[in-house]
């Protein structure tokens, strides 16, 4: 049974290596889907690879137009088969930024499918070797995987473009919440998002190089500014649930990059 075990490992391996074949002779995504790096980190050859990946797997139909405040287009594209969605720019005055905001936004998009393929690919190893011995089948949930419940852009300039993407991600017994927030560096063609701060921490979070909110006082800062604008919004709209400074504070703090058991903008169910 060790045999089987071993055989089915090294199965996975190969799989994912022929499902990337086509961009694998770059070190990039290889290395992205072996040690599970964040596209936050990734460089041009990975961005690249992920482009490249994307181009060639996806098949997507569009979504409708939708228009930001400043006039900036946008709609999804949703590939058909995993049902994984990104946005595209599709009017904004500078043309050549668009087409670098489309180009990460493409990256975003080839990085979803491929650790879809990795996760399919495992999964149906795990339900091989778990019939070949036997046993009752893994429970782990097969695809999708996972729902996306709002994909858009919330924010565009010519210098930078945020997304935001709500969801759940589904396990054996239970469910994520996800919020994941992507910011797009137009002038320097990176993507950065929230994450976890390296130290230990019970809240902080770092937003790539555009912020960092890990130690104590840039805490405080971060947490009055978001207290003010919440009861700014709440008077606004003549909200009495939290009329304090105090009870906005006791609800903000769970949620600000904790780490452990909840991921950033995160919880499980």
């Amino acid at each position: 049974m060790a045999s089987v075990r071993f055989f089915s490992g090294l199965f996975v391996v190969i799989s994912v290596i022929f499902a990337v074949s086509s961009v694998a002779q770059h070190r990039g995504l290889r290395d992205m889907l072996e040690v599970n790096w964040s596209i936050s980190t990734a460089n041009e050859t990975l961005l690249g690879d992920l482009s490249a990946y994307y181009r060639e797997h996806a098949k997507v139909r569009l979504g409708r137009e939708n228009r930001l405040a400043n006039g900036v287009a946008w709609r999804l594209q949703t590939d058909i088969r995993t049902g994984l969605s990104v946005p595209r720019l599709t009017w904004m005055p500078d043309r050549d930024r668009l087409k670098i905001a489309n180009g990460l936004f493409e990256a975003v998009h080839g990085e979803l499918l491929a650790r879809y393929e990795k996760q399919y690919i495992e999964y149906r190893t795990h339900r091989l070797y778990d019939w070949q011995e036997g046993g009752p089948l893994d429970s782990a949930p097969g695809p999708p995987f996972g729902k996306q419940v709002k994909v858009a852009v919330t924010y565009a300039s010519a210098r930078l473009v945020s997304s935001l993407e709500t969801g759940m991600e589904y396990k054996a017994t239970s469910f994520w919440l996800e919020v994941r927030g992507l910011v797009l560096d137009l002038e320097r063609g990176r993507i950065s998002m929230i994450e976890a701060c390296k130290e230990e921490r019970e809240g902080g979070f770092r937003l790539g190089e555009l912020l960092d909110v890990c130690d104590d006082q840039s805490l405080e800062r971060f947490i009055a500014i978001w207290v003010n604008k919440v009861e700014t919004a709440m008077e606004r709209h003549e909200i009495g649930v939290m009329n304090s400074r105090s009870s906005a504070v006791k609800v903000c703090i769970p949620w600000i990059g904790r780490t452990g058991s909840i991921r950033p903008g995160s919880t499980s169910i």
